[in-house]
């Protein structure tokens, strides 16, 4: 299931969704992209090839992109704005975790994958303390 992470510039929030979506939860084919980077032809073509799209916090623009793909875009809220600086911030992963947990999607108990607990151990331990 291709799917599609968005914030602003594709740097920092997308990046850390994808990468937990990759490393913790197990899907392959996740891209980070930024909307003000992508040009609306790009964007347009990379919605199109996706399954699913996150959008990473606030973000100009998810408002009508969302509109535009309905059923396709959820808009995670709860991430917010960028004030990490840095992908894999250890506060901005447990965010993007607390947004991805309801919909399900976390595979904390898969057998090829860490618990939570451990993932967020990790983080820390490579990032640093959140």
């Amino acid at each position: 299931m291709p799917i599609l992470t968005i914030c602003q510039r594709g740097n920092v929030r997308s990046v850390t969704l994808a990468v937990i979506l990759k490393d913790f939860c197990g899907l392959a084919d996740v891209a980070p992209v930024g909307i003000e980077t992508t040009t609306p032809e790009g964007m347009a073509g990379l919605m199109n090839w996706a399954d699913q799209a996150f959008v990473a916090g606030t973000v100009s623009g998810a408002i009508e992109l969302h509109a535009d793909y309905p059923g396709k875009v959820i808009i995670l809220d709860s991430i917010g704005q960028d004030v990490y600086g840095k992908a894999m911030h250890p506060v901005l992963v447990r965010k993007c975790m607390e947004a991805l947990r309801p919909l399900g999607i976390l595979n904390g108990d898969h057998p090829f994958y860490p618990t939570e607990e451990i993932y967020l151990r990790a983080v820390d331990a490579v990032y640093g303390r959140a």
